[in-house]
């Protein structure tokens, strides 16, 4: 399994090592800001459908409902239109669910289409665990992979 620093381990790095600074802490500020962002960004392109499903959990976890909205497809049953509703319905969530620990169980490459991926994983938290079967659809334009489908279980 994969706890949450594990996840997000370089984003907690960089924190620290910007908060550690001593005479240099506003240089290291900016430095940091510069490889939070590019990790950012590194996160939203995601070489796998793997990395984007980790990254989701992350964003999960740290309450960021940008990522959330950006990385789902268009045609997932939550996909929302009204966006600020949506950011809104998902903070609602993340204050209610903490996420403790994520297991991924498989990764199928080209299943259940070529062009997709399927994700099968645990997400534990404080209300029990989240067994879902994520399938990522890869976006033809910009090469991201896009959560499209989740088969979910959800057990105490």
């Amino acid at each position: 399994g994969t706890a949450y620093e594990s996840c997000c381990g370089a984003l907690h790095a960089i924190a620290k090592r910007t908060a550690a600074g001593s005479g240099r802490r506003e240089r290291q500020a900016r430095v940091g800001q510069a490889e939070v962002e590019q990790q950012a960004a590194q996160r939203e392109a995601g070489p796998t459908a793997e990395f984007v499903m980790r990254a989701r959990y992350c964003a999960y976890v740290r309450h960021e409902p940008d990522f959330i909205v950006r990385s789902t497809h268009p045609q997932n049953i939550a996909f929302q239109s009204d966006e600020k509703k949506w950011r809104r319905e998902l903070v609602k969530y993340m204050k209610q669910v903490s996420y403790t620990h994520l297991e991924v169980l498989s990764v199928a490459t080209d299943a259940p289409a070529p062009g997709e991926c399927e994700v099968h994983f645990r997400a534990h938290s404080t209300h029990g665990i989240l067994e879902e079967r994520s399938t990522f659809r890869r976006d033809p334009r910009s090469k991201r992979w896009l959560y499209a489908v989740g088969k979910i279980k959800a057990s105490k």
